[in-house]
């Protein structure tokens, strides 16, 4: 057996798709925990705990990298990672393993102000998560409804703050300065 199906296999066991989810809420706590000014005294151990997250994170990504083949057993090896990398669980696996990767480029504030993409993280919940599945499934079912109604939505929004803008201006130019 190939040592790929064999980390596709493990990846899929319970305790460790529990183990990476404990990481996931404790990182998730930890980012909004060191958000409030009474948490200062505690900021050391919260970036701490975030970086070890990071750590467990980037262990999962290369081992669903290495993986991919057995997610995608039609296509050649390196073909299938690429597949995985720029997935949408690819991205966020990504997203999630850069405090981690970060910190050896630049000072440990630097990746403060870099954290702000972290919050794709939540988004690792939903491959854990079944009713996030499903819901997801829900929701591709109906791509096509949601994109015209996004479009329709956005159309409203712009001639509406045109409209107002051309309505508005002259009475409150302070506040209509321009469209935007």
């Amino acid at each position: 057996m190939k040592l790929y199906i064999l980390i596709q296999q493990l990846l899929r066991r319970k305790f460790v798709q529990y183990f990476v989810l404990f990481f996931i809420l404790i990182s998730i706590i930890a980012v909004i925990a060191s958000s409030f000014e009474e948490m200062a005294t505690y900021k050391v151990l919260l970036f701490g705990i975030t970086y070890v997250s990071s750590f467990i994170f980037l262990i999962e990504y290369t081992a669903r990298i290495v993986s991919a083949p057995a997610l995608y057993p039609g296509m050649k090896t390196a073909k299938a990672r690429l597949k995985y990398t720029f997935s949408f669980y690819g991205f966020v696996d990504f997203v999630a393993v850069l405090p981690c990767v970060l910190t050896y480029a630049w000072d440990t504030e630097v990746v403060h102000v870099i954290i702000l993409p972290y919050i794709f993280i939540i988004f690792k919940l939903i491959r854990h998560s079944r009713s996030f599945r499903i819901i997801g499934m829900a929701l591709a079912s109906v791509r096509e409804e949601l994109e015209t109604a996004y479009t329709a939505s956005f159309i409203t929004i712009c001639f509406s703050a045109i409209l107002m803008y051309y309505i508005e201006r002259n009475a409150q130019p302070e506040v209509f300065k321009n469209i935007g």
